[in-house]
């Protein structure tokens, strides 16, 4: 921030034009650190194990229901189911920001029909199989409603209890926002 001042300032200084934008790489490469995996601090040996885990009945339920909506591309498909396996509340956190009521009152015009058709129709029908606690804040969330949830808690509890650390990856952001939020509620610490 030093180093570009104000907006107007970096606006001034690197236009969007070529001679900004090389201005800018020029200024950003003298200021960024490469590393190759060489030059990297050494990481204890990585362990995975795998862990098969069936879904909940919640999960089950939901994952059927999805797989019966009419329309979606296969991709948008997979991604939904995806986000279900992760935990319920990731579906809906993705697909309408955790708001019910926002999401059905825009699948719905003021006479209750579903002005965008049948795919409205079946996803307003797909919310209401959630339940209401989904529909809240990630810290309010459940870890019992997802099976990885639970089978990650149990092995978070397990590094605390050994005083060890542990890297936990995840495909989405709003899976790290569910895990930030309940990490920071069961453990009483931020992750990070």
């Amino acid at each position: 921030p030093e180093c570009s001042g104000s907006l107007k300032d970096f606006w001034a200084r690197f236009p969007d034009d070529p001679d900004g934008r090389e201005n800018l790489r020029k200024l950003l490469q003298s200021m960024a650190l490469r590393r190759t995996a060489s030059e990297t601090v050494r990481m204890v040996p990585k362990e995975e194990v795998e862990v098969v885990v069936a879904m909940t009945d919640l999960q089950r339920s939901l994952y059927s229901t999805l797989l019966e909506v009419p329309g979606l591309s296969a991709f948008k498909r997979f991604k939904d189911l995806e986000l279900l396996c992760g935990h319920p509340w990731c579906y809906i956190a993705q697909a309408c920001g955790a708001n019910r009521a926002a999401v059905e009152a825009s699948l719905t015009d003021a006479s209750g029909d579903h002005p965008a058709g049948e795919l409205a129709r079946v996803s307003a029908e797909m919310l209401a199989k959630f339940p209401e606690r989904c529909f809240g804040d990630a810290k309010d969330q459940q870890i019992g409603d997802s099976a990885k949830m639970v089978e990650l808690f149990g092995i978070l509890r397990g590094v605390l209890v050994r005083g060890e650390k542990v890297l936990v990856f995840f495909c989405r952001s709003v899976t790290g926002r569910l895990l930030h939020a309940l990490i920071e509620r069961e453990f009483g610490f931020s992750p990070g």
